[in-house]
């Protein structure tokens, strides 16, 4: 990790006591990417626990920015790699670790399924840790982007939901998915539109995510994060001379600027 020129650091997440963290090395063995995990279990200093090599042939850049993130507990972490090519060029891969036997181990590779479509540019994941969201941008070809939802069911990773949203013409792409995050209690998720300059939010709700987004708030984000509940997002914003960041506070069914 001390090597020139790995983009340590360019990813990161730390769990909820602070005792376990994760950290992206985007460029690590000629741009695969890597991770590290490291623990201060016992206070007295961190030390590296795991570390992780991104198995795809070329490339990958696995642990890019808001493509880490890690339970409450510190027991299970995901993290993508969009531009691996296990099912085409860029077709991008979700990578899922959980803590057992004293180290981390890679339980799962989730795929994107097509060419280009970059899945895992995104990711994030619920403070219990048995529900997550990715997004596919689709940023290297035209047309709309998806965010996938997963949950834990007996002991399977099962695909619950995909939204797609926005508009493009034959040379644009919505880059829908290029931010998703979800709320602590895992029943709601934040999704970024870059091209349409909008934010869509989705809810579950009676045993089910809603057919279509609950609010859209029209923001072009680069960043956001929600507070444990889901009732309050921030959304950030670095374009021009000094840039922007809002929190929006959810009530009586509106979200509004706090």
């Amino acid at each position: 990790a001390n090597s020139p020129n790995q983009g340590f650091g360019y990813g990161c997440a730390i769990n909820y006591d602070g005792t376990r963290c994760v950290i992206g090395s985007v460029f690590h063995t000629s741009n695969k990417g890597a991770l590290f995990f490291f623990h201060n279990d016992d206070g007295y200093g961190w030390k590296l626990n795991t570390q992780y090599i991104n198995p795809n042939s070329s490339g990958g850049l696995l642990g890019h920015d808001n493509s880490i993130s890690i339970n409450d507990a510190g027991t299970r972490v995901v993290a993508g790699a969009y531009a691996n090519n296990f099912n085409g060029t860029v077709s991008g891969s979700l990578f899922i670790f959980d803590y057992y036997n004293g180290v981390w181990n890679n339980v799962k590779r989730i795929d994107g399924d097509v060419s280009l479509i970059a899945a895992g540019r995104s990711c994030d994941i619920n403070a219990v840790g048995d529900r997550f969201i990715v997004g596919a941008y689709n940023y290297f070809s035209s047309g709309i982007g998806h965010a996938y939802i997963y949950h834990l069911i007996d002991n399977d990773w099962r695909l619950m939901k995909t939204y797609s949203e926005g508009s493009i013409t034959s040379s644009n792409n919505t880059k829908f998915g290029d931010v998703v995050k979800m709320n602590g209690n895992g029943d709601r998720v934040a999704v970024s539109n870059q091209a349409d300059g909008e934010v869509y939010i989705y809810d579950y709700v009676n045993g089910a995510w809603g057919a279509t987004y609950s609010h859209r708030l029209s923001y072009l984000a680069y960043n956001m994060d929600f507070n444990a509940s889901g009732n309050r997002l921030i959304i950030g914003n670095p374009i021009g001379v000094n840039g922007t960041s809002d929190i929006y506070h959810y009530d009586a069914g509106s979200w509004d600027l706090v």
